[in-house]
């Protein structure tokens, strides 16, 4: 292995432009294959992912290709000591991950639109998988058995103690997956790095392997060199389906399918979420250098494989025509002809995202989703539909646009301390799809509650109210009243500056008496709107935050020292 040179973090590019010669597309019943030879001479194609308009390709020993969806190469980034392995799209930017020959150390690089390359090291032994959780990457690191996670800026956290020699790894929503190859395990990673392993892929002794891992918005399912699918549900259960090609080797999600590629045979396999499967042979092209499929992505429309020096654009529902078409090279014009597709409707995929802490409170909460894929419609009206054991599904209409938007409704009127589900939906012209089901809980009950001082047996009541309140009634375990906290059906009455002085720091999610005495100074002093519960969210943050946007202090929202005394101050200023 070759000492490893450390890439500086914007290094020159080389920029090439080629167009591919197109071959003639194969037709079946309900799905179009259409391959792309790579230029002559160009480095063998290996991975590959889509940024939602173009396909971008790693290439061994070169750097990295993007090409249009017509096939034409558009450039090739390339660096010094530069041997990209995976790929994969953060919405901005494309990030591979580089195991190379670096002794193990490995890096992983960032590519701007612009084609700026900013490269990180410190990711575990020899980076070979590469995938985005929303926010960070995350890498499988096979020779040490580990995982890192990347931020946007390079910060990188790795993890220890996934299966024996993670290859490749998916995103669910919430945790990572990583696809063991060494005894054909799986890995489920928290968000924190708590890692749970669950065996049962299939190997066999002649050394093949699961090799791939995608989410279908429910379950992850594997590529087996064995000729097979494995579906793996949320709890590590594992169903393995036989039919597919010779030695499958990726598998991508196209909202609706699983699809593999073949590489023994040449061919993709669609597996439909009952594991029925369908072969289509003709991607790439085995009877010369063009290779065998080996990666595959979805973009939204197509899927898209690649081979060793091939792109093959697979249309999954359309129907053909005939066209010709002519490219020229040098000073020679080739004439082919082609089958180009003319789309039949494709239905949209849409995507249920889960709640943060802030997007709920005890009876209100934020339900959110988005458009994955617009399907073969313009336009699209989208839904939230929610529901818990006590009450009947309610939806909500989220609006109709264009394009893959995220979208959201709030919802007020929920029960405290109470499950609920959501998914959302989209409607097009082509046909209505649902997202996974999500669940949330809303925050504990705490019955609404007054203050007043007491001294041994003598009691100070509240001032007369001026505007009553009604208490909550829908508390299930109302919390109990200390000494100095009486639960009452009257006005919130402002606490004492000998209260205030007294009172903790405070942030969201704590509770009890001092957030309850905040929470009457901040609804006396109508900064507040909502009566106090004793519970610190969202509302009580943006009222402290606006109290020391008024009084001088830095507004983030959390009662500390600093917003203690401007608060006591206030109060002595005005009595």
């Amino acid at each position: 292995m070759k000492a490893y040179k450390r890439l500086r973090a914007c290094v020159p590019v080389l920029l090439i432009i080629f167009v591919f010669g197109v071959t003639p597309s194969l037709v079946s019943a309900d799905v179009v294959i259409t391959n792309y030879p790579a230029p002559s001479g160009n480095p063998q194609y290996h991975q590959l992912a889509s940024d939602g308009t173009n396909i971008w390709i790693t290439q061994n020993g070169l750097g990295v290709t993007e090409v249009s969806p017509r096939g034409t190469v558009l450039r090739t980034l390339t660096a010094p000591d530069w041997t990209p392995f995976r790929i994969a799209f953060d919405g901005t930017n494309m990030w591979t991950a580089d195991a190379g020959d670096t002794g193990g150390m490995g890096i992983v690089s960032k590519i701007s639109p612009t084609g700026v390359i900013t490269n990180y090291t410190g990711t575990g032994a020899t980076p070979m998988g590469i995938a985005f959780d929303g926010t960070n990457m995350w890498t499988t690191n096979s020779d040490d058995n580990s995982v890192t996670k990347i931020t946007p800026s390079g910060t990188m956290t790795t993890y220890s103690g996934t299966g024996p020699r993670p290859l490749t790894l998916a995103f669910d929503g919430t945790n990572m997956w990583t696809l063991n190859i060494g005894d054909g395990s799986v890995t489920k990673v928290t968000p924190s790095g708590t890692m749970t392993t669950f065996s049962g892929l299939p190997v066999d002794p002649s050394g093949s392997v699961p090799v791939d891992i995608a989410f279908d918005g429910t379950n992850m399912w594997t590529a087996n060199q064995t000729g097979t699918v494995t579906k793996i549900s949320p709890t590590g259960t594992m169903t393995t389906y036989s039919g597919a090609g010779i030695t499958p080797d990726g598998i991508a999600f196209d909202g609706t399918n699983m699809w593999v590629t073949n590489p023994g045979d040449g061919s993709v396999t669609r597996v439909s979420p009952s594991g029925v499967m369908t072969n289509y042979t003709g991607v790439g092209n085995t009877s010369t250098d063009q290779g065998s499929p080996v990666g595959i992505t979805f973009d939204g429309r197509y899927l898209w494989a690649v081979s060793a020096m091939a792109l093959t654009k697979i249309d999954p529902s359309g129907t053909a025509t005939t066209t010709t078409t002519s490219t020229t090279t040098g000073t020679t014009t080739n004439t082919t002809t082609t089958t180009a597709t003319t789309a039949t409707t494709i239905p949209p995929t849409v995507a249920t995202d889960a709640l943060s802490a802030g997007d709920f409170t005890a009876t209100t909460a934020k339900l959110k989703g988005h458009v994955v894929s617009m399907g073969s419609s313009s336009s699209i009206s989208t839904s939230l539909t929610y529901w818990s054991n006590a009450t009947s599904p309610i939806t909500v209409p989220a609006g109709s646009f264009s394009g893959t938007n995220t979208f959201s409704v709030s919802v007020s009127g929920l029960t405290c301390n109470t499950t609920y589900s959501v998914y959302a939906t989209g409607i097009t012209s082509a046909g209505t799809a649902n997202g996974s089901v999500v669940g949330f809980t809303t925050s504990p009950c705490v019955a609404v509650a007054t203050t007043s001082t007491t001294t041994g047996t003598t009691t100070t009541p509240p001032s007369t109210p001026t505007t009553p309140t009604t208490p909550t009634t829908n508390s299930t375990t109302p919390q109990t009243a200390t000494t100095n906290t009486t639960v009452s059906s009257g006005a919130i009455t402002a606490p004492t500056v000998d209260q205030l002085s007294t009172l903790p720091s405070l942030s969201v999610g704590k509770t009890g008496d001092a957030v309850l005495t905040l929470q009457s100074y901040l609804y006396a002093n109508k900064l507040l709107t909502v009566a106090p519960t004793g519970y610190y969210g969202m509302m009580t943050k943006a009222a402290v935050a606006e109290f020391q946007k008024q009084n001088g202090v830095d507004a983030i929202g959390v009662f500390g020292p600093k917003t203690r005394t401007a608060l006591v101050h206030s109060l002595q200023v005005t009595q």
